[in-house]
């Protein structure tokens, strides 16, 4: 059994708990966005198994993983919650949310070279931010 069918076999078994990561982040986002009465959408979801094998044997063209911690440095989304937002202008309030929440390893915006919408267009195409976060320890446990 090659690398990536060994990394496939050990996530079905942890994509229960990646299901449940991501709805409890997505949960905590949601509050937040609640308690600042923002108008946003938060779903969240953990990487499905057969895109995942798709793009691992994609990948592995270019990449050729040979352990599973070369998988894991590449494929860092297994789980993801997304907010979207219906103001543009809520993206800072958000940014400071997620600050607030988790520990941000990684920040990357869309389009890297963008400039502010002008003001006659309705829609100006792609804009997202994404962060690859761990949670922010706690005393509790």
């Amino acid at each position: 059994m090659g690398v990536i069918d060994n990394f496939i076999k050990q996530y079905e078994k942890e994509y229960d708990f990646y299901k449940q990561l991501s709805q409890i982040a997505s949960e905590v986002i949601e509050n937040e966005v609640n308690d600042r009465a923002l108008k946003a959408l938060v779903s969240h979801r953990a990487k499905r198994i057969d895109p995942l094998r798709e793009k691992l044997i994609d990948r592995n063209k270019t990449k050729h993983y040979r352990s599973k911690i070369a998988i894991e440095k590449d494929i860092v989304d297994l789980a993801g919650v997304r907010i979207a937002l219906y103001f543009p202008s809520d993206r800072k309030i958000i940014d400071d949310v997620i600050d607030e929440i988790f520990v941000i390893k990684e920040r990357k915006e869309f389009p890297e070279n963008h400039q502010k919408p002008k003001l006659n267009k309705r829609f100006s195409g792609y804009w997202a931010t994404h962060y690859r976060v761990t949670l922010k320890p706690t005393d509790d446990l």
